[in-house]
């Protein structure tokens, strides 16, 4: 059965997972091990949708559908047993956004906190791995905003907070990771470099590693220098950016081709 269902959700085929969850609901919310072709390991089937679009598993436009059923057929919306996250994390951390949505309709808790970014909501899973679309609409739906640099990778920066030089290079690093260009410009406006390294890179650099052509050009047209090499890799932004584009190919392709091939003509 459960290759059954796996085959429904990459197929996008709901009337066949509606039959399957007809048949036994609890298979929403059940465990499963996905196949020894996959990278994922075992998981409720809504985990497994939140991260089989990254690991070129899904191309249909069903997700946000598939999730509205497996949660109406009981799957948890809060909780994965065999994970130390909520669905929603694993959806902001994979920028799977129909299944975001879904569960952010079906009332999710914000507030969860996970471990890729340790203590972090959705919110901060969603503005480390640049899903800015999953930003708008977690802070759309209420999602407490806890620091400076995630103002910044929300797209509005707070008037109240004073932060130190490392949060504005964190903010500016979370704006360049959700094409937020507005908020680039108010950043640099205070004095700080374009070309600064935070957790590895310049903004440049983490630009280039999520894909984000429109935060890559802004940048180079404030200065951003792309000869630059990071300390630890000794490689360029172009080089980060083909290196994720190797090591995760199906995570965002058209992106990164256009954001290798923006690199390469300079």
């Amino acid at each position: 059965m459960s290759n059954q269902l796996r085959s429904a959700l990459v197929a996008g085929d709901l009337d066949e997972l509606s039959l399957l969850l007809g048949q036994n609901e609890s298979l929403a919310r059940q465990v499963h091990s996905w196949g020894t072709d996959s990278p994922i390991g075992p998981c409720q089937p809504i985990a497994f949708l939140a991260q089989a679009r990254f690991n070129g598993f899904v191309k249909h436009i069903f997700s946000r559908e598939m999730t509205r059923m497996l949660l109406a057929s009981g799957a948890p919306v809060d909780e994965d047993v065999t994970d130390k996250e909520s669905p929603l994390i694993t959806a902001a951390s994979y920028n799977e956004v129909g299944v975001a949505r879904a569960l952010i309709e079906s009332g999710a808790n914000l507030e969860a906190t996970g471990y890729a970014v340790p203590g972090g909501t959705a919110l901060a899973h969603a503005i480390e791995f640049g899903a800015a679309e999953i930003v708008d609409l977690l802070v759309a739906a209420g999602a407490s905003i806890t620091s400076f640099h995630e103002a910044a990778g929300t797209g509005h920066l707070p008037t109240k907070l004073s932060p130190d030089k490392f949060e504005l290079a964190l903010a500016l690093r979370a704006a360049s990771l959700c094409n937020r260009l507005n908020v680039i410009d108010q950043l640099l406006a205070t004095g700080l470099s374009v070309n600064l390294f935070v957790k590895g890179g310049t903004p440049l650099h983490w630009a280039a590693w999520q894909a984000n052509a429109a935060s890559a050009r802004h940048l180079l047209t404030r200065g951003a220098d792309p000869s630059l090499k990071d300390p630890q890799h000794h490689a360029t932004p172009l080089e980060w950016a083909r290196h994720r584009a190797n090591q995760c190919p199906y995570a965002n392709p058209s992106g990164h081709i256009n954001l290798i091939q923006l690199l390469e003509n300079l």
